[in-house]
């Protein structure tokens, strides 16, 4: 995922530095590999701090609005984007999980439809 993808699409409702940008950057990245674990959001890929916007970043595609709603959240402070953030990142998740394991898809009670 191309970091400066992400810097324009969070700067169309909110105005953020580069590296203010960068480091919410980081910041989500982070929780999101706590949360969910480096195979469901990086995959096979290792994860390095990002130091510029003209670089890839190894974040599945699946997580590309997580990442815009967080940052927006985290620079505007606007309660709605962090509650889009928590559901698309589950739903990342999710689909990423399922394409992992071949699966059909995950459903919310736990149980996931072959």
């Amino acid at each position: 995922m191309y970091i400066r993808d992400i810097y324009e699409a969070v700067l169309v409702d909110t105005p953020c530095s580069q590296p203010k940008f960068l480091s919410y950057l980081h910041i989500t990245v982070q929780y999101l590999i706590s949360k969910y674990g480096m195979k469901y959001v990086v995959g096979q890929s290792s994860y390095v701090k990002p130091t510029s916007l003209d670089t890839d970043i190894p974040v599945d595609e699946m997580y590309f609005t997580a990442l815009v709603d967080n940052i927006a959240y985290m620079v505007s402070k606007n309660e709605d984007r962090k509650v889009d953030f928590v559901e698309e990142a589950e739903n990342a998740y999710r689909a990423v999980w399922s394409r992992v394991h071949g699966k059909g898809k995950f459903l919310a009670r736990g149980y996931y439809d072959v």
